[in-house]
């Protein structure tokens, strides 16, 4: 549908002068910052890249959820899968192409974030807003964690529909464009759906003519065929996944929600909030006059510039473009206190990266030394830890070569970067020696505990040492070496009368819960009073501590799988078959070896006198969520 010659002259704007050809140092500064560094995989990277690998895969990700996991990713990010078959295609399982996309995206965006800047501030202004978004190292898990480009690739796609709706709105003809990167970002990730809010936010901050209504009106028509592929959008999305998807909200309280809102908007505008090192550094003995607090003046130069020059106008399409921009991001509202979850703001961050140029060259300076001094910090760190994974995973496909017995059970490997500021191997563990990163034929199981949840259910004896269980090879990470654990605790034997595998399957769980089908594990000759069931998963183990099922005037011991399933928990409050859903979906196969121990407990400390000598493998399917939402 046409606009009127009203709806025109309403909406028409005069373009920006043409662009100096200095702006270009924007970009290349961007990407001489970000430029990846030996980069390596980290978290998920290698499950992704698995699950990327099979063309099939890609094609089955525009029609259904990410990765196939219909009960968990409830996401619709087709063509981020696409962008890594393509990367394998051209380099295989090498990380530097991957991460140097990842840094390209994010200098194109810093390009647009600038030129967006550059219809309300002037050229030297807008530059900035572009840099001090640029070097932000709220960015660090966006660029230098592979799977994370859903952010920045998002983000590019999306500022380049603002944009090329910029210049529709200036005469040129872009609709059509704009309304294609917006559909490409929506493929990327769900954070860019309030985009076509923000195009009218952009139309109405530059429209002149009419009154507010007038204006507001004219802005909504003009932005109508961006709300109507969103819808469309929307229509298709549900019907791949069968809901809306996107993250499960954590606490939907209002006042926690604000308070976390603020920390995020805090951790943006001043890195000195959250990154380590800055956040400790103080000048002279009085805490309260620290880096972090003066880390906050150049948004509030931001702000008194705006009103000393009357630029009202700009400053609230940067308070109103954050908030806009920060919805999809509800969820996480209240868990500000983990600084990954920064990289979710990326476009929403555009707006606060204005706020903060509006101040003016010394807000500027101030925040891009901020900026740079977190940029240094978290790129070393990043470096570090990057060298630790890839000497980690050497060595462990060393191992594969060597012939040492499966399954593994590998302790030492970490979660993350001692600061917490950058991910190392985390999620899909049991793909380290698949393709494409290895030749495959081989289990793998993280010694260490799921989620950090240490306690009662705690495989590690002095000095760090992992208990061994008596199947495969048991091996720790000591200074970066691998040691295969060859030496078993002398503990007595528990004798255990089932099977070697536990039908866990949704149909026996259905079974199990009508009472026709029991499974109980009996230890003859032995009774303890507690008995730990422990499951290894790809991610990590858990388990929990059970008293005797047996009759009391029994000599053997017993548990009854039903009553451990529905009593049993991982951690107060947290069931334990509901820990092992995540990993009945993620686990290349959902067949967890269980280490079953008995004891005794006092004072919250589980003490081992007996334990089996096999393990008893618990075979489950995909179905487990939907057996515990209670469906058939």
């Amino acid at each position: 549908m046409d606009r009127s010659p009203q709806q025109d002259r309403a909406l028409a704007v005069e373009a920006p002068a043409r662009m100096p050809r200095w702006f270009w140092l924007l970009p290349i500064l961007t990407l001489a910052a970000w430029f990846p560094i030996q980069p390596y995989w980290a978290s998920d990277d290698f499950f992704a890249l698995c699950w990327a690998s099979d063309f099939r895969n890609v094609l089955r990700d525009f029609t259904g959820p990410w990765y196939g996991a219909e009960d968990l990713f409830f996401f619709y990010r087709p063509l981020i899968t696409l962008s890594l078959w393509l990367e394998l295609q051209l380099v295989g399982a090498h990380p530097f192409l991957a991460h140097f996309d990842n840094a390209l995206a994010h200098a194109g965006s810093a390009m647009l974030v600038g030129c967006m800047w550059r219809r309300w501030l002037s050229d030297g202004y807008a530059f900035g807003a572009g840099l001090v978004w640029a070097l932000s190292p709220t960015h660090v898990g966006a660029i230098a964690w592979a799977i994370a480009r859903t952010d920045g690739f998002s983000c590019l796609l999306a500022l380049s529909s603002v944009l090329l709706f910029c210049r529709s709105l200036e005469g040129v003809s872009r609709r059509a464009a704009s309304l294609l990167a917006f559909g490409l970002a929506l493929c990327c990730k769900e954070t860019v759906l309030p985009l076509p809010v923000l195009l009218g936010l952009v139309a109405f901050a530059r429209s002149t003519a009419g009154s507010p209504i007038t204006r507001a009106i004219t802005a909504a028509r003009a932005t109508w065929p961006h709300f109507a592929l969103l819808a469309a959008y929307l229509g298709w999305r549900i019907a791949c996944l069968g809901r809306m998807g996107g993250y499960d909200a954590a606490e939907h309280h209002a006042l926690p929600m604000a308070r976390g809102l603020v920390d995020y908007a805090a951790g943006l505008v001043n890195p000195c909030w959250w990154v380590p090192m800055l956040l400790d550094f103080r000048f002279g003995p009085m805490p309260p006059w620290n880096l972090a607090a003066l880390g906050f003046l150049p948004a509030a130069l931001g702000v008194v510039f705006c009103m000393r020059r009357s630029r009202i106008g700009a400053l609230l399409l940067s308070i109103a473009w954050f908030l806009c921009a920060s919805v999809p991001m509800a969820s996480f509202f209240a868990q500000s206190d983990n600084h990954h979850n920064l990289r979710y703001f990326c476009l929403a961050f555009v707006g606060l990266a204005g706020l903060v140029a509006i101040g003016g060259r010394i807000a500027i300076g101030l925040a891009l030394a901020a900026a740079c001094a977190g940029l240094w910090v978290v790129r070393v760190e990043q470096s570090s830890a990057d060298a630790q994974s890839r000497d980690m995973h050497a060595q462990l496909l060393r191992m594969q070569d060597d012939g040492m017995p499966f399954p593994w059970f590998v302790a030492g490997l970490p979660h993350q970067s001692p600061n917490g500021v950058a991910l190392q191997l985390h999620f899909g563990i049991d793909r380290l020696l698949e393709p494409p990163f290895g030749k495959g034929g081989g289990k793998v199981f993280a010694h260490r505990p799921t989620f950090a949840a240490h306690g009662a259910v705690d495989l590690t004896e002095k000095e760090g040492v992992p208990i061994v269980p008596p199947l495969g090879t048991t091996m720790r990470f000591v200074d970066s070496g691998i040691l295969a654990t060859v030496q078993r605790s002398d503990i007595q034997e528990l004798v255990l009368q089932c099977p070697d595998v536990v039908n866990c399957s949704s149909e026996a769980l259905y079974r199990l819960n009508d009472k026709t089908e029991p499974v109980r594990i009996a230890t003859p000759g032995v009774r303890t009073e507690a008995m730990r069931l422990t499951f290894f998963t790809a991610s990590g183990y858990l388990g929990a501590l059970v008293p005797n099922h047996a009759p009391a005037d029994s000599p053997d011991g017993l548990v009854d799988l039903l009553t451990f399933f529905q009593q049993a928990q991982w951690k107060p409050g947290n069931e334990l078959i509901r820990g092992l859903e995540p990993s009945t979906i993620m686990d290349l196969v959902p067949d967890f070896p269980v280490l079953i121990e008995g004891g005794s407990f006092a004072d919250g400390v589980f003490t081992a006198t007996h334990r089996a000598r096999r393990m008893v493998t618990f075979h489950f399917d995909r179905g487990l969520p939907k057996v515990m939402r209670g469906g058939k």
